[in-house]
């Protein structure tokens, strides 16, 4: 499916995206997963959520 999206919450996006990564630099591989998890939060609740990137107890890798 194709969505278009408005450059500001692209742009939103991407910087607590950016932000997220100066933590937790070797989650970026993930980063289009990341984005799309926030991008549907935003569909859904109209806001972008404040996150954090931890890794997973269990050894499977980072969560958001």
């Amino acid at each position: 499916m194709i969505a278009i999206v408005p450059n500001y919450v692209r742009d939103a996006i991407n910087a607590k995206l950016d932000d997220a990564y100066v933590i937790a630099p070797e989650a970026e591989i993930d980063r289009q997963i990341h984005y799309n998890a926030l991008l549907t939060y935003f569909d859904e609740h109209g806001v972008i959520p404040d996150f954090t990137l931890q890794h997973k107890t269990d050894g499977t890798g980072l969560t958001i």
